[in-house]
């Protein structure tokens, strides 16, 4: 769990398609990657959102929960 509040920014990642079991399973694995504080997995859209401290934030751990790579912040 990240403790500083203040460096939290949103972080977005393409998911493309999932089903709800997939999204609660990435949902599950995106939070425990070091830097992440928060994740709402949107299905209808294909999307991660998520709070980040970003000098905390561990990109590899975070890809290789995502079921596609492509990240924009």
């Amino acid at each position: 769990m990240v403790s500083n509040i203040g460096r939290l920014r949103s972080y977005s990642l393409k998911i493309g398609q999932v089903d709800k079991q997939q999204a609660s399973q990435l949902a599950k694995c995106l939070s425990q990657v070091p830097g992440v504080a928060e994740v709402v997995v949107i299905v209808e859209e294909g999307v991660a959102n998520l709070k980040v401290d970003h000098k905390l934030l561990d990109k590899v751990a975070l890809n290789k929960c995502s079921v596609m790579s492509e990240v924009r912040c």
